[in-house]
């Protein structure tokens, strides 16, 4: 039979996971200004002193949701898309970028992830802004070297930085599609939306990387 100890430590663990799947709604809903612990805690069904017993505090609960959801995408999108590392590079770019918008259009509990970057977008935290370019950094370096594979030996790190930008903003742009004017980016798309984005971000990506290409070796 488990020991008290035991059971003590599961309890506690199970009440840290309640109260951080709770933190998850309230920060991605309001925001990290707006949010209070006492709701948080109100969700979870448990003792503000329990958000400092395992925590700290609430910015450190908010660094631990970031962790959580961004450790949570990394496990269901991986950042290779799960292709052989020896296929031919536009075919990892393929997988690489079709992963990305499936996540980035995910509207389960992942949707949490994405409330949180237009929250922090739209209204910064100077005090979460490492920890959001560390979680990114995987994805990152991922995609630049696929990037610089792309665009050949003569490609600078500004070439390749370039491209990184344009690659993201179209993927983070993934809720807005159905060619609209006006962006949606609370409104999810639908598998056959979400997959033709891709598809098109694909595409067009690989057109302009190999009109950048020549350019490059010609300069």
């Amino acid at each position: 039979m488990p020991t008290s100890r035991t059971t003590t430590r599961r309890d506690g663990e199970a009440t840290k996971q309640k109260l951080l799947e709770a933190a998850c709604c309230v920060f991605s809903e309001k925001g990290f200004r707006d949010a209070t612990v006492g709701e948080i805690c109100r969700r979870a069904e448990a003792n503000p002193a329990l958000i400092s017993y395992h925590f700290g505090d609430k910015a450190s609960l908010y660094e631990a949701v970031w962790r959580h959801c961004v450790l949570q995408a990394r496990q269901v999108y991986p950042v290779d898309g799960g292709v052989d590392p020896d296929a031919p590079v536009e075919v990892r770019f393929r997988a690489h970028i079709d992963t990305f918008v499936r996540c980035m259009a995910d509207a389960g509990e992942l949707s949490h992830l994405h409330r949180l970057n237009l929250l922090e977008s739209a209204s910064p935290n100077p005090f979460i802004g490492e920890v959001i370019q560390e979680l990114r950094q995987p994805h990152t370096e991922h995609l630049c070297l696929l990037l610089k594979e792309l665009l050949g030996p003569n490609a600078t790190e500004q070439d390749i930085a370039l491209c990184e930008s344009t690659v993201i903003g179209q993927c983070r742009m993934a809720r807005a599609g159905r060619g609209r004017r006006t962006p949606d980016l609370t409104t999810p798309l639908s598998p056959d939306e979400t997959q033709a984005l891709a598809d098109h971000i694909v595409e067009f990506t690989l057109a302009g990387i190999r009109a950048m290409r020549q350019r490059i070796d010609q300069r």
